[in-house]
């Protein structure tokens, strides 16, 4: 608030400040762990439920930066990011974190891909 006077009258100004909503990552698409057969096909969904946008999406592999390779693909749209794996292998497993960042703050929740190995038998 500022008060403002001149010789007759007075004036108040009240300035607002808007406050922006930092992203949260719905824990129901994005569990502790998943479970996955190799060959199979998966999709890892990182789903903002609340912060403002513009939200940018991110994704770390055992803390490096993820890149989409080969038969995986990441699609990014408004308030959700998906890594998609068409044809799992043994050296996908690891620890998946998905980042949501935007103008209030940034967020993160990590999942464990665990892939069960084909069996031969002789």
């Amino acid at each position: 608030m500022a008060l403002s006077t001149n010789n007759e009258f007075a004036y108040i100004f009240f300035i607002f400040f808007p406050t922006s909503v930092p992203p949260v990552i719905d824990a129901h698409y994005f569990r502790e762990s998943i479970t996955v057969d190799e060959e199979a096909r998966t999709k890892l969904m990182c789903v903002v439920i609340k912060g403002d946008p513009p939200m940018r999406f991110h994704w770390l592999k055992n803390g490096q930066t993820f890149l989409a390779h080969g038969d995986t693909t990441v699609q990014t749209f408004e308030d959700t990011s998906i890594v998609t794996f068409k044809q799992v292998v043994s050296s996908d497993r690891g620890q998946y974190t998905c980042v949501a960042t935007n103008v209030a703050s940034s967020t993160n929740r990590t999942m464990q891909l665990i892939v069960n190995g084909k069996f031969m038998y002789i």
